[in-house]
């Protein structure tokens, strides 16, 4: 599978992620409503059945009945909907890291999100069920043991000790899904900072606030919508290698025809960095929107797709380039760094100057 299949697919699994997480936080809204709804019927229904009014109460009962049920059946749903979704968001950012994206905190904040379910929903279940058969165990013994009062007393320690257990498994669970949902938000945000995708970015941030993270996750869902498409309309070229390394090479994507109205307009705005670390930085005008599928260091084998942001925007636009390890390369020297860029579906590529420093 292609990098950019790959990048497709994990951004893909970020949107049904947070379209599943949107969905599972709008059923639990809807389960608090139906909870105050239920406490505002089941005081209608006392008043009711005080009164010598006919059919009230059973139009009541019924609505009761209505209300509670879906107190029952939307908590276990939103609950299997976050499970997968958090699944989701995972994977998604798993995927986006592998390719070099600097978005591991989504995938940290999911791993403790999970986590947190997990301690939170089965660690009270667990004592609960062990509590009681140790209850049990002594209520047995109770009533062929003559010491009551050591019985009683051990009863009342085991108590304690479920108590306690319960609320430190509730407050640490509670604690790693509010973490797991900060780091989401990070993850999100820097996902639309690779992107260059500004709702995104918005999103992320309110996702990292619990209380209103379903806003985020709308938010996240449009900005993760407009990211996809724009990459499915972005083919990833096969660069070539220049024998020159000052020749500015001109290769249509797939068949298409080369725009040559942006050739001329593209433009590097100073001069370019190569650091000993794998990084090189630009800054490049852009007369539109456009995507820049990858680089090159021309009369080098170094070529990536590691590009932050990936997304150009009218006017200037500061450029990060990953080009891992690099060997071959000597401080001082001028290089070429060859950028291929999609306007409109369509691949211009365009030549700039960076020097190499530790």
């Amino acid at each position: 599978m292609s990098s950019q299949n790959v990048e497709l697919e994990g951004l893909r699994k970020l949107k049904n992620g947070a379209l599943l997480s949107l969905i599972s936080q709008i059923l639990i809204i809807l389960v608090i409503i139906a909870v105050y709804s239920l406490s505002y019927l089941f005081i209608l229904l006392g008043i009711s059945s005080a009164s010598s009014s006919s059919g009230l109460p059973s139009t009541l009962s019924f609505a009761t009945g209505g209300i509670g049920m879906s107190v029952i059946i939307f908590p276990l749903v939103s609950l299997i909907l976050e499970i997968l979704g958090i699944v989701m968001l995972r994977s998604g950012y798993g995927k986006l890291k592998d390719l070099g994206k600097d978005v591991g905190m989504g995938k940290l904040g999911g791993t403790l999100f999970l986590i947190g379910l997990i301690v939170t929903i089965l660690t009270p279940i667990v004592v609960l069920l062990l509590g009681t058969l140790v209850m049990n165990s002594i209520t047995t013994s109770s009533i062929t043991s003559p010491n009551a009062s050591s019985i009683s007393s051990t009863e009342n320690n085991i108590t304690l000790a479920i108590i306690i257990i319960f609320y430190s498994a509730a407050i640490l669970g509670t604690t790693l899904i509010l973490i797991g949902e900060i780091l989401l938000g990070i993850g999100t945000y820097r996902v639309g900072d690779e992107y260059n995708e500004g709702t995104t970015r918005v999103g992320g941030t309110l996702i990292a606030i619990p209380i209103i993270s379903f806003i985020g996750y709308m938010f996240a869902y449009y900005g993760l919508s407009k990211i996809i498409n724009k990459l499915s309309l972005t083919n990833y070229p096969t660069p070539i290698m220049a024998q020159n390394p000052v020749q500015l090479i001109q290769q249509p994507s797939y068949g298409q025809q080369l725009q040559q109205t942006y050739v001329n307009q593209f433009s590097q705005i100073g001069q370019g960095v190569i650091k000993s670390n794998g990084y090189a930085q630009l800054t490049l005008y852009s007369p539109t929107t456009a995507v820049i599928a990858s680089a090159q260091i021309q009369g080098t084998s170094l070529v990536s797709n590691n590009i932050n942001p990936v997304f150009l925007n009218p006017g200037n636009n500061d450029i990060v380039i990953n080009f891992g390890n690099l060997p071959n390369l000597i401080k001082g020297n001028q290089y070429i760094i060859t950028l291929y860029i999609s306007t409109n579906g369509n691949l211009t590529t365009i030549n700039s100057i960076a020097y190499y420093q530790d």
